[in-house]
């Protein structure tokens, strides 16, 4: 990604980084210049302490660093640090095996009278600001000091929210490697927390080193740790966090990191900076560095511009330089959603400003490049994200470009380690890259005669495809989603197992295994082109595929929930009869939401059943009502169970089949609490009913104990109004027979019962015919309208037969 603070390039969520400032002017310092130094083994230049009496100042706006070209070699190094004494400058560090020299000055007429020298091939600031005072050469380091820590999240070994290492197979990977020690990974940032409990063991302090300032080799450890943002930190827990039993588990658990700070308190990485960081990973023999950002303080730096070109070719040569060396350089493709195979404007430059003076729309369609990651060499990285039902596509924010991005890698909301001690979730390419240069180093582990082309290969090579998503538009209309992707996602497992293991060879995603979870088994070695399965000890198949040209494959299948917790074996077995087997722990199954209602035993006197509970949240929850109506025999039920509704909001209840006594309802629930209610219309009878779940990724719970419930809805016995003479002693209600009829117009007994007053009255046998008093349904008072004096109103209207029943069944 580019600078750790820019907005456009914020994705890393969750971090604490400081904002970019623009520095004020700083004080004018009177100079005589000088230069000189020492030199390292690697042909590093590093001058003797400046003070502020060496600067030359023609103005009063500060001081400003260059970056100056000649040709390589100390003689013309040597050349160049006259130069820049002559022009009123001093030599900050030289790289003499790539003709780089470092000056500053706080001479306005500096850079004209550098470039007129005949030992300067060519020369530019570069930033846009004078140097903080961190950076004055009669000044010191910044004071260090740890910045506070965001919330930490609590982490195990094979923690679920690292689906990163799970989409590209790293877990099965370190069944068969997790790296080599002698493989060295240099993390170019904002420095590692050495203290870190899954950390402490993995950084090399012999292998650290501090670039931030001023572009100069400081390998005093507060020059190497992190001061003020944990991004480094959260870096190289993706790469290396140990293995160790508590916390997260990095790619390659089993190599070692440096770390070589390049990132200044602000936030920026300037070319000085990184060009020191890369020289001194070629010095030290790294196999591998990590570059989560792009060199400020311009987004894409052009070559065709002279304020740009000098510092471009000085980090080019760099690269090229560690290239050289056997250092793979990985970097992320950054956040800006840009099509980098088609460049247009850029009005984001230069970041070091204050925002209403960066350059709108800027042409950078010929010759400007973000740099390092379009540099010739470096493994370009595009991020990826997993939506809830495990798929992955392209994360909304980064970059992409046909021909530009080479491979993808998890971006997305990377659990990893903070500082101080903990863990946090941070977004970005700057988090899919160092996926990436893990498995470079898994690679170099087991290829260790393997140069940075040959690494460049495997990655390629070894990477799962990916198609372009159905919404990717004009971008990426080619099936491969090269265009988003590159070559695929990397493959940590075929890093390990392609070309290195003979015989054929399996391992699972996890270690631990829910019953009735999703999970995936990788395999290699086996038949190219071959139809494959996956069993079980007893010979149940739970998942079937095809290996590809090289015999791999990955086969995903879930363990029916009655399979018995403990190690089990399973078995990869292609169609020529080879095979491979794999030792997994099941664990139990997803527990069954919780059911706050109907509670065990309970009778209910309503005919709707509303189900209600907790479960995880967003969790499709699915509810079973088994039961025997009244009037029906158990032995009458089909089994059957009535159409299920869609999940989401429930618009009327699920009527329970008066044939079969069951209904299954789906439901959601709340993303936020987990709690949900489902309704069912059911006629009088005894029930139980079980609940369910099934997760986003496919993981389905245990079913809960059955909860037995009986519905037993009060008859209602409407009233009959009496006739104008009243009651026959008898019990004559008017009717022809006077012994009330079937429609339940008279009382149990025969009697009629009284009308309510203000109901009316009617005479006959309710058949409609008669009087009303004046033909209203009108109540009097304030008392609620009860199920008898319905019934006597809709009697009078002739609709009393409409009441009697055993079961009320409301619409709800």
């Amino acid at each position: 990604m580019k600078r750790l603070n820019e907005r456009a390039w914020g994705v890393c969520l969750g971090g604490l980084v400081v904002g970019a400032l623009a520095f004020a002017p700083q004080t004018a310092l009177a100079a005589t210049p000088t230069a000189g130094g020492t030199t390292t083994t690697a042909g590093t230049t590093t001058p003797a302490a400046a003070t502020a009496s060496e600067l030359a100042v023609a103005d009063a706006e500060g001081a400003y660093n260059y970056v100056v070209l000649g040709a390589p070699g100390e003689a013309a190094t040597g050349l160049v640090a006259e130069a820049v004494a002559a022009a009123g400058g001093v030599v900050l560090t030289a790289h003499p095996a790539i003709g780089v020299t470092v000056a500053q000055s706080a001479s306005g007429d500096f850079l004209a009278t550098i470039r007129a020298a005949d030992a300067v091939e060519s020369a530019g600031p570069t930033r846009s600001v004078p140097v903080n005072d961190a950076e004055v050469v009669a000044g010191g380091l910044a004071a260090i000091g740890q910045p506070g820590s965001e919330t930490a999240l609590a982490a195990d070994p094979g923690e679920t929210a690292q689906w990163d290492m799970t989409s590209i197979g790293a877990l099965a990977a370190h069944e068969v490697s997790t790296g080599s020690r002698d493989v060295v990974v240099g993390v170019l940032d904002s420095g590692i927390e050495d203290t870190h409990p899954d950390l402490a063991t993995q950084v090399d302090p012999a292998l650290s080193a501090g670039c931030a300032v001023n572009g100069v080799v400081n390998t005093e450890r507060a020059s190497w740790i992190p001061t003020a943002s944990d991004h480094g930190t959260h870096v190289a827990g993706t790469i290396a966090a140990a293995q160790n039993g508590e916390g997260i588990v990095g790619v390659a658990p089993d190599t070692t990191l440096a770390s070589v700070k390049v990132v200044n308190d602000d936030g920026y990485i300037y070319p000085e900076y990184a060009v020191c960081g890369f020289m001194w990973a070629a010095e030290h023999g790294f196999d591998v560095t990590n570059n989560s950002y792009y060199v400020d303080p311009w987004e894409f730096w052009c070559q065709t511009d002279d304020t740009q070109a000098a510092g471009f070719e000085a980090v080019r040569r760099a690269v090229a330089y560690s290239e050289g060396e056997g250092v793979l350089n990985v970097a992320a493709a950054g956040n800006s959603n840009y099509d980098l195979a088609n460049k247009t404007t850029d009005s984001t430059s230069p970041n070091d400003v204050p925002e209403d003076e960066f350059i709108t729309d800027r042409p950078v369609s010929e010759g400007c490049y973000d740099i390092p990651t379009e540099l010739d060499g470096v493994v370009t990285v595009a991020s990826v994200a997993q939506n809830a039902e495990g798929v992955i596509s392209r994360s909304s924010f980064s970059n992409y470009g046909e021909g530009v991005i080479d491979i993808a890698a998890p971006g997305s909301r990377i659990l990893s380690t903070v500082v101080g001690g903990g863990y946090g979730l941070k977004s970005g390419t700057s988090m899919a890259s160092p996926h990436v240069a893990g498995v470079a180093a898994l690679l170099k582990s087991v290829h260790p005669d393997a140069g940075p082309e040959a690494l460049r290969q495997y990655l390629a090579e070894q990477a799962t495809p990916l198609a372009c998503p159905a919404d990717a538009g004009a971008a990426c209309a080619d099936e491969d989603g090269s265009p988003f992707y590159g070559a695929g996602l990397v493959n940590a497992f075929a890093a390990v197992t392609e070309g290195v293991v003979a015989e054929p060879t399996a391992a699972a995603d996890r270690e631990n295994v829910a019953a009735g979870s999703p999970f995936t088994v990788l395999a290699a070695n086996l038949t190219a082109d071959s139809d494959t399965t996956l069993t079980d000890a007893e010979g149940t198949v739970l998942a079937t595929g095809r290996t590809d040209s090289s015999g791999s494959v990955s086969l995903s299948g879930v363990l029916p929930l009655t399979t018995a917790t403990g190690s089990a074996t399973l078995t990869v077995t292609d169609g020529a009869g080879r095979s491979a087997t794999v030792t997994i722990t099941v664990t139990a199954a997803l527990a069954a939401p919780t059911v706050t209602a109907p509670t065990d035993g309970q009778t209910l006197d309503d005919g709707t059943v509303t189900v209600t509970g907790t479960a995880e949240p967003g969790a499709e929850v699915t509810v079973v009502i088994n039961g025997v109506p009244s009037g029906q025999e158990s032995g009458a039920r089909s089994g059957l169970q009535s159409t299920a509704v869609a999940a989401g909001e429930q618009a009327d209840p699920v009527e329970v089949d008066p044939e079969t006594g069951e209904a299954t309802v789906v439901v959601q629930a709340d993303a936020e609490d987990g709690s949900f209610s489902a309704e069912v219309s059911a006629p009088d009878g005894d029930y139980t009913l079980t609940v369910s779940q099934r997760l986003a990724d496919g993981t389905l719970s245990a079913t809960s104990e059955p909860i037995a419930f009986t519905v037993a809805v009060a008859e209602v016995e409407p009233t009959t109004p009496p006739s104008e003479g009243g009651s026959d002693a008898d019990g004559d209600d008017g009717s022809t027979d006077g012994s009330g009829d079937a429609s339940g117009s008279g009382s149990a007994d025969g009697t009629a019962s009284p009308a309510p007053a203000g109901a009316g009255s009617s005479a006959g046998s309710g058949s409609g015919e008669g009087s009303s008093a004046s033909g209203s349904l009108a109540t009097t008072g304030a008392e609620p309208l009860t199920a008898a004096v319905l019934a006597a109103l809709l009697l009078a209207a002739g609709l009393a037969g409409a009441l009697r029943s055993r079961s009320l069944r409301r619409d709800g």
